[in-house]
């Protein structure tokens, strides 16, 4: 079908259909070629364990890489208290939105 077959919609969802498929190609190749990376970083800076120091939870294609106990509970903190701070946020944000829409 050329070009000339097509409708403007057509066109647009063609050009629209071509950027998301690369975009997703060009994140997909970037997420992997960084993610050992940003692992090996994680170990050298002891954010993470090694496989060797038999890690409670595994990174997905880590090759073993994850968290022993202590960094887990940190982990686990760090998350609870984002979850309340969002949580916190909104609720200040939607108190707000209710006092002026009664003024």
């Amino acid at each position: 079908m050329s070009s000339s077959q097509l409708t403007p919609t057509e066109e647009l969802l063609m050009i629209k259909v071509g950027m998301v498929a690369f975009a997703v190609v060009v994140g997909s190749i970037f997420t992997v070629a960084t993610w050992h990376k940003a692992l090996d970083w994680l170990v050298a800076h002891q954010v993470l364990v090694t496989a060797a120091e038999s890690p409670l939870v595994t990174l997905p294609a880590g090759d073993g890489v994850g968290l022993d106990a202590s960094r887990l509970a940190i982990a686990a903190a760090a998350a609870v208290f984002a979850v309340v701070s969002g949580v916190a946020a909104l609720r200040r944000h939607f108190a707000a939105a209710g006092k002026e829409q009664l003024t």
